[in-house]
Formats: structure tokens, C-alpha cells, sequence
């Protein structure tokens, strides 16, 4: 077969093959040839590594990669799978990999970077290197909460749900016992679960609840000494309202006709501390009280 060339159309007239390549260098089993119509290929050792097919297909381990008209195709084949890597000054940071000893697609961001997907240039989810799930930026919501659509035409975002139990309050000794740090944004009311709760004050008074001593409110009916309360009071975070009802020791046959209170709190979403007093000069000495957020 004929060798031409020339400065227009280069090296012509011979394809080659993987084991001796049309073109070459000092090594005579690497460099390019030619494997049919439209294709041309790479070779080194004497097998073919690369591929370049008509359709804008490329192959690299296969020589018959996939094609379409409409598409550029890039196709990548080993023995057990394929491997994207991105590398920063051949640090490894990025891998995509068809895994065929797990049957597993893995996409690893490798240098301890998150995970970031963006639409329109615009940071929408990632995963954090922990696994954390951040919407819009490394936004990745607080324990308990659940990703809530946003609808068709807005992001999702993290809301709170259900019951939460926010911390537990002693009511076993003091007189203001607290809880303190508290978030309730997302929140619509507030529980707070009296577990045998009582006072040594020696005489009959009622307990209070708010942010502080400064704003405390009644919540219950006159307790004795030897009264020791069990129920609830359901705080509304945007009315700024309250309910509660109380038994002693869970009895109500033992109880006045007032068991059931209502007023004014001042305990919102912008709270972070709730408080518990008497309203006279005492101790509590037993019981405790659970306050669980309500979405």
C-alpha cells in the first residue's frame, strides 16, 4: 500500500493496526492507526486503548463504543468497571466509578470535600463530609427535623414535625428550676409533661410557668404541701396563650373543680429558656418536667 505525504493531507494511505500503528514514534506497537471508515484509534503495547468513532462516540477500553447522532457519547470499559477521577496537582478530589466487584455506581468526593450539586450557578443540596444533608448551602437542618417540599416552584427546607423532647426539668430541689439554650423556632405550641411534681413550702400555692421569675404565670389551682401534680400545660408559641390540666398524683376524684386553667404566656418562638416557680416562698423536692416541642 502506498505511503503519501504531503503538507495538506499529512501521512496517508495506510490504517495501520493496534500491533503496528500508521503512525509511530521510537516504539513500534504505539501510536495511532486508522480501523475502519471514520475511526481512528489509539494504541500502546500493541493494544488498542482508545477510540474515536463517528457520531462524536469515544471508547476508551472498548472498541465498539455506543453512539448517537444527537449526543456526544464517551464511553469507559474495564474488566471491573470504569473510573472518572479529577485530580488538583494529581491530588485525587473527585471519582466517579462503575464498580463491577460490588455491582455499585460510586460517586466519591475524595479530598474530605462535600458533596455540592448546582442548578443555574446556583448552590442547591450537597452532602457534607459527615453525611449531612444541606438544602441551598450548609443549611443541613437539626436533629429531628424532616426536609419538607417546597412545592413546584420553591425549594425544600427543614421543619420540624411531630413531637420533639427538648430537655428534661428537674423539679427535685430549688426554687426556679430552668431550661436554658432553647430553640423554638418551628415550633406551633410547646408541652410541658408534669411527672410528679410537689413542694415542702408547708402551705397551699400554685406553681408558675414562664421565661423568667420576672414574667411567671399561674398554671394550676392552690397545691398543698402534700399535693404531688401530674398533667399538662400546652403552651401556643404564636398566640401566646396557654391550657393545663392537672390531677394530684393523677387523681382526679382528689381534685377541686378548677382543673382545668387558661390564659396569657409569655413563652413564643423568639424564647430560649423556660422557667418554673412558686408563688410563695419554698422548695420543690420531687418529680420532673418534660417539654417536648410541637410542630
Amino acid at each position: 500500500m502506498p505511503v503519501t505525504i504531503n503538507g495538506t493531507t499529512g501521512v496517508a494511505g495506510v490504517d495501520g493496526s493496534a500491533g503496528t500503528p500508521a503512525i509511530q514514534g521510537g516504539d513500534t506497537n504505539t501510536g495511532v492507526f486508522f480501523p475502519a471508515a471514520d475511526r481512528v484509534a489509539i494504541a500502546t503495547a500493541g493494544v488498542e486503548r482508545m477510540r474515536v468513532g463517528a457520531n462524536y462516540s469515544v471508547g476508551i477500553g472498548t472498541t465498539n463504543p455506543p453512539s448517537n447522532a444527537n449526543y456526544g457519547w464517551i464511553t469507559m470499559n474495564g474488566s471491573g468497571g470504569g473510573i472518572v477521577s479529577l485530580s488538583t496537582s494529581d491530588v485525587e478530589n473527585f471519582r466517579i466509578q462503575a464498580n463491577n466487584v460490588t455491582s455499585a455506581v460510586l460517586i466519591n468526593a475524595i479530598s474530605n470535600w462535600p458533596l455540592v450539586f448546582e442548578t443555574n450557578d446556583t448552590e442547591r443540596f450537597r452532602i457534607g463530609t459527615s453525611g449531612q444533608l444541606g438544602i441551598g448551602g450548609a443549611t443541613y437542618g437539626t436533629s429531628g427535623q424532616v426536609l419538607t417540599s417546597g412545592g413546584a416552584s420553591a425549594a425544600p427546607t427543614w421543619s420540624n414535625k411531630g413531637m420533639t423532647l427538648l430537655g428534661t426539668i428537674s423539679t427535685t430541689s430549688g426554687t426556679n428550676p430552668t431550661l436554658s439554650g432553647l430553640t423554638l423556632t418551628g415550633y406551633t405550641q410547646v408541652m410541658l409533661v408534669w411527672q410528679g411534681v410537689s413542694h415542702d413550702s408547708g402551705t397551699s400555692l400554685t406553681f408558675l410557668v414562664g421565661t423568667s421569675t420576672a414574667d411567671d404565670l399561674g398554671v394550676t389551682n392552690n397545691i398543698s404541701s402534700t399535693g404531688t401534680m401530674r398533667g399538662v400545660v400546652v403552651i401556643d408559641l404564636a398566640e401566646g396563650t396557654f391550657y393545663s390540666v392537672m390531677a394530684n398524683a393523677g387523681t382526679l376524684a382528689s381534685q377541686s373543680t378548677n382543673l382545668i386553667y387558661g390564659g396569657d404566656m409569655p413563652i413564643t418562638t423568639a424564647s430560649t429558656t423556660i422557667s418554673i416557680a412558686l408563688s410563695a416562698a419554698g422548695n420543690f423536692d420531687a418529680g420532673s418536667i418534660r417539654v417536648y416541642g410541637v410542630a
